[in-house]
């Protein structure tokens, strides 16, 4: 997905091929001990089985950690896998995009 959107954006603007791509890792959706619901494997495949970026099948690109940000579902538009601390995942996505991009390391 992310390299056909690099493709698109780079085949009709001044856009590089491999610009940086930012993305947030899934929340937890279940509360810690209970039995898991497969997202584990979901954020393995976010990473292409890697289990980190960026890697060589997904160079330049750069992931914000959530898996603290989990909380009570509230109702079907808030908490559990849409958690309602955005700023969190946000902020760390920023961080990680400032590296990425620019090469800064002291924030």
């Amino acid at each position: 997905l992310i390299k056909t959107w690099r493709q698109e954006w780079s085949s009709h603007s001044s856009t590089d091929s491999e610009a940086p791509w930012g993305f947030v890792q899934l929340a937890n959706s279940i509360e810690v001990g209970e039995k898991s619901n497969g997202f584990p494997v979901i954020r393995w495949h976010q990473t292409a089985d890697v289990g980190y970026v960026p890697n060589e099948k997904m160079p330049n690109t750069f992931m914000a950690v959530a898996m603290d940000t989990w909380q009570e579902q509230l109702n079907e538009l808030q908490g559990g896998v849409h958690p309602m601390d955005k700023q969190t995942p946000s902020l760390r996505l920023a961080y990680a995009g400032i590296n990425m991009a620019y090469g800064y390391h002291k924030y």
